[in-house]
């Protein structure tokens, strides 16, 4: 019984380092083949084939260039992505996904920033007003009530003579 003990559970020395050097080899081989010697996931951009499968990647979507940086530190922080055979086509769909949702948002901050920023509403306020006709109504007064009505202005020579014969006629 002591002898089992002292082998762990191994009748020698030389069984232990013999089933030892075997172990070591296997786990040498699935190293080498990149299965793993239990069931412990490997990230996608950890195998010897990342490159290629970036290449492949970027060949079959070229817009997907323009989030290599974020689709890298996306797979960096999410593991259970980074896990997936197709982690690059779906770290740019939720990135795509989220610029749309963000997109969809930033009217919506537009609207409360002009409706609660002071700067902004004056900003928007004056542009508004700006887009108005500067003139003034003059004002005709009778029967207690006031009506507002646009100065006439003439537009031609002919609509100036004509003012100015009512003019001197009245």
């Amino acid at each position: 019984m002591e002898k089992e003990q002292e082998f762990l559970g191994f009748s020698s020395l030389d069984e232990l380092k013999e089933a030892y050097l075997a172990l070591a080899h296997t786990a040498a081989s699935a190293v080498k083949e990149e299965a793993p010697l239990c069931d412990v996931p490997v990230p996608q951009y950890e195998r010897s084939d990342w490159d290629e499968r970036v290449q492949a990647f970027l060949v079959a979507v070229p817009e997907g260039r323009n989030y290599g940086k974020q689709i890298a530190g996306m797979l960096a922080r999410d593991e259970n992505l980074s896990l997936k055979p197709n982690a690059l086509e779906l770290a740019l769909i939720k990135l795509l996904v989220s610029e749309l949702e963000n997109a969809g948002n930033s009217h919506e901050r537009a609207k409360e920033l002009a409706l609660t920023d002071p700067e902004i509403k004056d900003a928007v306020i004056k542009e508004y007003l700006a887009s108005f006709d500067r003139r003034v109504p003059k004002a005709i007064t009778g029967g207690g009530s006031t009506v507002v009505t646009p100065p006439k202005a003439p537009k031609s020579i002919r609509e100036a003579t004509q003012l100015v014969k009512q003019l001197f006629n009245n």
